[in-house]
């Protein structure tokens, strides 16, 4: 609307449908703000592409003006801000105000947002902003990714729903990459963070040193993913005070590091009156951890013993189940630190948590008073909560144990806050049920019959609906996160998170592509990989079954429909072999399946683009494994090195969380000695490989380039040749 706006008012504007292209300060209003009042500004369908920074939805960049405000701005309707560079956000890139910006109703529905750097749903780098609600975002970056906030500042009232954040750097979080000072009266619900960095929280990645207060604050349903110092809350939090809390966040550390609500506590150097740090008043609620080692259902793991503990932390409640490699460092304190537990002053545990699989004793937490342990019963009661926890009334609304739920935050700018359920004894003790349930599960063991059993490079193999286990000579066994299968002595991976119906896929290698199709649990027809030919017309919808093609040569599927109808054609040409059809007024299938206004271009490819780049790697991988890379890169000698490089073969799966297909070193996924394998993906990662590959990736089609235009040239210099010979001839019979 204007590239650069300075004055006293704007206001009353609908932008929609829009594309801009550009290097950097972009936004839909103006690039650059200067101006002291912005109102009701309805933003739809805008769609900004950029390479530079400073990019966003609103304005790329708004300066710091004196008392300066805007209210009722919205952007919505599909919108996309995407850019190379960083400084990028849904609503704003970057804003210089302090105290100077009030904000008020302030939306973002419905957008894809993707830079490098301070990337967030709202704003890339805002400070001080207010009154702000998100939904349904996505948010794609590598460092400071946040649902609402990519870095820096204050911010208060604000809701994030159903939005998925990706980062592949440090420092990603449901509402903040990281921030730096005050903040509260902060929700995420139905939030999924996932960052192959470290430093991920389902409200902030990391907590500056320049915080004082948070408080009033809540995630729900939330899941978080890193690789390492990853919290239910926070994933790093070095000072501060944190008060007034809660949270069921599901948190995963692929290597270490991660709790029910901060991370990692980084108190070194602590003392009273520098770098001070405080948790009190705070709950986890049915929080699921997982990691390696440094895993707690309060802290993951702390710098320092804690610094007088019975001033700084107490009064919190943990109902936590976790997940540890190493037994010597999970808890459901602080897991990397069990004897730390003892000092926390007045925090309390839910009697039937579990610890790898157990629930809590004095052999796995030693350090833990029985007295401190609260059942489902005293859990309903209001006393628990102010005569044991000593939380104060006014601050936490205590009609909720009525309902058989956890107390919630009285706070009129968190409204309407469902509560989580309080546990149930009888589901969660784990000594009383184990021997009623012993005998049930020993008989859906042996009920559950394996999807395949087969023999591959020397090992047992046997899928099952959400896993494989995987068995050599000698007896010793591996499980797999992946369902693993064999067609005409290919090995295919895949993915049990796939919402697809049990056993209802199609898997083949042929004429060089690679073809993975499946059932999903919506009744429809999702090819992963190479799309595969389908007839005219073909009805993508209401499908009950297909099968799997396992144990046939043939490139034929036989598709059931819930109303009894079938078609069989073949999936390589997409000829109709057979037809039948329940429903006597049509005359054929055909003419019923072409009522249904779907054609062939209806079925669902996943993520087109990124497979493309999975072979293209893959392909590279073959030349140069990531071994022989980093080596390579060490000496700056590819010549010299690829020559050295081993076959070795490369197995891919679709992961539908982090939205990309992963590679896996078939040696590796099949190795009985590894319980954990890496992804080829991880490993250029972790190696900072990244760039090295995407060199090499497009040195080959430009080196072929190069070859066909010296063919050419070269064509063309013999015809010339030929012409000026046969003109001399010519010139010579003339004279003649």
């Amino acid at each position: 609307f204007i590239g650069q706006a300075k004055g006293d008012k704007i206001n009353n504007i609908n932008i929609n449908n829009i594309s801009i292209t550009g290097k950097g300060y972009i936004g839909s209003l103006a690039g650059h703000l200067a101006v002291k009042t912005v109102q009701n500004l309805h933003i739809s369908a805008a769609n900004i592409n950029a390479t530079g920074n400073y990019i966003g939805g609103f304005t790329g960049y708004s300066e710091d003006v004196e008392s300066a405000t805007m209210t009722n701005i919205t952007i919505e309707g599909n919108s996309s801000i995407i850019s190379t560079g960083s400084n990028v956000g849904g609503l704003i890139g970057k804003n210089e105000g302090l105290n100077s910006h009030g904000t008020k109703d302030m939306n973002v529905r419905d957008v894809k947002v993707k830079g490098n750097q301070n990337v967030g749903g709202f704003g890339g780098n805002v400070l001080v902003l207010g009154d702000i609600e998100v939904d349904n975002v996505q948010v794609d970056g590598n460092k400071y990714v946040g649902g609402i906030q990519g870095r820096d500042g204050s911010l208060y009232n604000c809701k994030i729903t159903n939005s998925v954040i990706r980062a592949t750097g440090d420092y990603a979080g449901g509402v903040s990459g990281t921030i730096n000072w005050s903040y509260h009266n902060i929700a995420a619900i139905n939030v999924t963070v996932y960052t192959t960095g470290n430093y991920a929280g389902a409200i902030a990645g990391d907590v500056g040193i320049n915080i004082s207060d948070l408080y009033n604050i809540f995630a729900k349903d939330c899941t978080v993913e890193s690789n390492s110092y990853a919290g239910g809350i926070f994933g790093r939090f070095t000072a501060g005070n944190i008060y007034r809390t809660y949270n069921n966040t599901k948190v995963i550390a692929t290597n270490h590091t991660a709790s029910g609500l901060i991370g990692y506590l980084d108190n070194t150097d602590m003392t009273g009156a520098y770098h001070k740090s405080s948790l009190y008043h705070n709950y986890v609620a049915g929080g699921i951890v997982n990691g390696k080692s440094n895993i707690g259902g309060f802290i993951g793991n702390i710098a320092e013993d804690l610094y007088n503990p019975e001033l700084y932390y107490y009064s919190n409640y943990i109902e936590a189940y976790l997940d540890s490699d190493d037994t010597n460092t999970v808890s459901l304190g602080i897991g990397g630190r069990q004897n730390q537990n003892s000092y926390l002053k007045d925090t309390y545990y839910y009697k039937y948590s579990s610890i790898n699989g157990l629930n809590p004793t004095v052999q796995n937490e030693p350090f833990i008073p029985e007295v401190s342990y609260l059942t489902e019963e005293e859990l309903k009661q209001q006393t628990t909560y102010t005569s044991k926890l000593k939380w104060v009334s006014g601050n936490w609304n205590f009609n909720m144990p009525k309902y058989d739920k956890y107390p919630t935050i009285n706070s009129r700018d968190l409204p309407n806050q469902e509560g989580i359920d309080i546990p149930k004894d009888s589901e969660h003790n784990l000594t009383e049920i184990t021997d009623t349930q012993s005998l049930k599960n020993t008989e859906e063991e042996t009920l559950k019959a394996p999807e395949q059993t087969f023999e591959y490079a020397g090992k047992q193999i046997t899928t099952y609906s959400t896993y494989s286990i995987i068995q050599d000579a000698e007896g010793n066994s591996v499980k797999r996160d992946a369902k693993l299968y064999l067609k005409e002595g290919n090995l295919y991976a895949i993915s049990p998170n796939l919402d697809m119906v049990d056993g209802n896929f199609i898997i083949d290698n042929y004429n060089g592509k690679e073809y993975e199709t499946v059932l999903g649990t919506d009744g429809k027809l999702y090819d992963l990989k190479e799309k595969l030919t389908y007839p005219e017309n073909f009805k993508n919808e209401d499908i009950k079954s297909i099968g799997n093609n396992l144990d046939t040569e043939e490139k034929e599927v036989e598709v059931t429909y819930n109303n009894g109808d079938k078609i069989k054609f073949d999936y390589q040409t997409g000829e109709i072999i057979s037809e039948e059809k329940l429903d006597e007024n049509k005359t054929g299938l055909i003419e019923f399946i072409q009522d249904k206004l779907t054609t062939k271009e209806d079925a669902i490819t996943t993520n087109e683009e990124g497979y493309e780049d999975t072979k293209e790697l893959i392909q590279k991988l073959e030349e140069v494994p990531v071994e022989k890379a980093e080596e390579i890169q060490n000496n700056n000698n590819q010549q010299e090195n690829q020559s050295e490089s081993k076959n070795t073969n490369y197995i891919t799966t679709y992961n539908t969380i982090s939205d990309r297909y992963e590679i896996y070193n078939e040696e590796e996924l099949l190795n009985t000695t590894k319980q954990t394998v890496e992804t080829e993906n991880e490993k250029i990662e972790k190696n900072n490989l990244s760039s090295f590959y995407s060199a090499q990736i497009s040195k080959a089609p430009e080196e072929s380039g190069k070859t066909a235009i010296y063919i050419i040239i070269l064509a063309v210099v013999i015809v010339l040749a030929i012409l000026i010979i046969y003109n001399i001839n010519k010139n010579k019979q003339t004279k003649k």
